[in-house]
């Protein structure tokens, strides 16, 4: 069985499934991308595959579910569990020497200094948001190597946050509590004997119809890699947690035939009618050798998840980072669908470069429209175009720790990404120099206005590159310093907040916040490179381990006082009086405006 924090995962080849190397798709699961003349230039059809019906379905009452045991969370914690990578030890050894002894091919930016102590809280006239309120959010008491990969879904009065294999939920104090349960808990009725829930969830809150959606990744004991995808939705639209979820199990390896595929770091994304999940697929005949093999969209319809039954849904393969490869197309190895509120023209997924080991301005930006048709005999229309970012990013560096230079492994891209104000937001780690310091971790952010074709000229329509005249872009960093695990979030007037961690030889993993104002001058945040500290680190970690968690996470509340105050959950060490020897998430609320 593999470690979460194996590195060696393996050979890097980027196969399309129409390579047929230890990949065969079904029938009519092309992975292909296929040109339309006269449409969208540059845009490209991606075609894919259909299927009925769950391998178990079930339901879960959280009101009545009973907290779990010392004994099932310690379990969830310690757990064992596979996070396949897409670079060998010996080529994320390498990467690290290059990007060491190569500073000056960098990406740059400009920044000032960590702060040590929280900054002044600012309103109206400031450019930073405001920090309301934070408070403890779920922590470990084993001492598990494990560290947490945080999801946080918002909704009027409650937060419900994921990390770890366990689940609970907070009101917006965080003083009253409920829980925890552990994913298997929560899972119980659909998870097979042996079977464990991987630690590292998604959860959403649909504001539109008030439900909550999750998804979690189930580890198949008797295929050794193989895992299962577990979804689960609420049964009726409220904004308490506490309520009847529909739970079901699906096996994305029956879109294969002839490989034992794993289906890695799931993302989840919604609009209106859909419920869309992604991962990197990796090719586990041999688990002693998998194989990344590309990437595949799943896309479930909200109506039937609704009704206990979840019918037909559709997935699509190998999503390329470049469109002008013929039948050569690398596939993205981390692609992610984003959340929607309301009813959108299109539910769009993104992909960059990241995991190559290049620096790179790709950025695939797709489009699935049409998607009221989900659940039925047809599909929606698949498209995806590349575009280019202003500004260059590559793969983030170790960071460094007290005592420890260049030690942590703080993984990259992003995680549930958000589609508001006619705009994508996005946020990614990489490596840089900042202020003509050393190689560090900064950050690149984004706002990017993606396109459709007009509907009156083609329908369905089709993904149509990004306003580039509109795209508001720019570096974050701190000097002598390494930022990672960001998440970028707007409010409903175009102001946005930044969360991240960082760390240095003096500092421990500690959790900050930025931010800037819709009229700021472009490419800034908050007016200059101001950041707050929420709260410091005590430790890099615990048992040793040099594996960070991979992404932090916010969600936009519903509240009816403001439509631009944000939750999130990152994690850092607290001292051994906070949290016992392992790890913590911290909540906190952020207001924008």
């Amino acid at each position: 069985m593999y470690s979460r924090y194996s590195r060696a995962c393996g050979s890097m080849a980027r196969i399309l499934a129409s390579g047929l190397i230890g990949l065969a798709l079904v029938t009519g699961a092309m992975s292909g991308v296929f040109a339309h003349p006269g449409v969208a230039t540059g845009a490209r059809l991606m075609l894919g595959a259909s299927r009925s019906g769950a391998v178990r379905a079930g339901e879960v009452n959280l009101a009545t579910l009973p907290p779990a045991s010392p004994a099932e969370l310690k379990a969830a914690e310690a757990g064992a569990a596979p996070r396949l990578a897409p670079k060998s030890a010996a080529q994320a050894a390498a990467y690290q020497r290059y990007v060491v002894s190569h500073p000056g091919a960098l990406p740059r930016g400009a920044g000032g200094l960590l702060p040590l102590v929280r900054g002044p809280d600012m309103y109206g006239g400031g450019a930073e948001p405001v920090l309301l309120s934070e408070g403890e959010g779920l922590h470990n008491t084993t001492g598990s190597p494990n560290v947490p990969d945080p999801a946080v879904a918002a909704a009027p009065s409650y937060v419900f946050e994921m990390a770890e294999g366990q689940l609970e939920v907070f009101n917006t104090a965080y003083g009253l509590k409920f829980g925890p349960w552990t994913s298997n808990q929560f899972f119980a009725t659909v998870v097979r004997s042996g079977d464990t829930v991987l630690p590292y969830p998604q959860i959403s809150y649909d504001a539109e119809r008030s439900i909550y959606l999750i998804s979690s990744l189930e580890y198949d004991v008797n295929a050794p890699s193989h895992t299962f995808v577990d979804i689960a939705i609420s049964k009726t639209g409220t904004p308490s947690p506490l309520t009847n979820f529909y739970v079901y199990q699906i096996d994305p390896n029956t879109l294969y035939t002839g490989t034992i595929t794993s289906c890695q770091l799931d993302t989840l994304g919604y609009d209106y009618w859909g419920l869309y999940i992604t991962c990197p697929v990796y090719n586990v005949n041999d688990f002693q050798n998998p194989m990344f093999i590309g990437n595949v969209l799943m896309a479930f319809s909200t109506n039937n998840l609704l009704k206990g039954s979840l019918g037909r849904w559709d997935a699509w393969f190998n999503v390329p980072t470049s469109l002008n490869c013929g039948s050569g197309c690398t596939p993205a190895y981390w692609l992610s669908p984003v959340q929607e509120d309301g009813v959108p023209q299109a539910e769009w997924v993104i992909a960059t470069d990241q995991s190559n080991s290049a620096t790179s301005q790709n950025l695939t930006v797709c489009a699935l429209t049409n998607t009221i048709i989900l659940g039925s005999i047809a599909q929606p229309t698949f498209t995806c175009g590349l575009n280019t970012l202003p500004l260059t990013y590559n793969d983030p560096a170790f960071a460094s720790v007290p005592g420890a230079s260049g030690a942590l492994d703080t993984g990259f891209g992003f995680k549930q990404l958000a589609y508001r104000d006619g705009q994508l937001y996005v946020a990614i780690s990489l490596a840089m120099t900042c202020s003509n310091s050393v190689t560090q971790d900064g950050i690149l952010w984004a706002a990017v206005d993606p396109q459709l074709t007009t509907f009156a000229a083609h329908n369905p329509q089709w993904v149509n590159g990004i306003a580039t005249s509109f795209t508001n872009a720019g570096y974050f960093c701190m000097q002598n310093a390494d930022l990672y695990t960001p998440v970028l979030v707007a409010g409903t007037e175009g102001d946005m907040a930044l969360a991240f961690g960082a760390s240095s030889a003096t500092i421990y993993p500690s959790v900050y916040f930025t931010g800037r104002a819709a009229e700021d001058a472009p490419g800034t945040m908050g007016q200059g490179e101001a950041s707050h500290v929420v709260v410091s680190g005590q430790s890099v970690s615990v048992s040793g381990a040099s594996v960070w968690g991979f992404y932090s996470a916010c969600s936009l509340t519903t509240n009816l006082v403001s439509r631009s105050i944000v939750y999130c959950a990152n994690q850092f060490n607290g001292p051994a009086a906070h949290s016992g020897p392992g790890w913590d998430t911290e909540l906190y609320a952020l207001r924008m405006e």
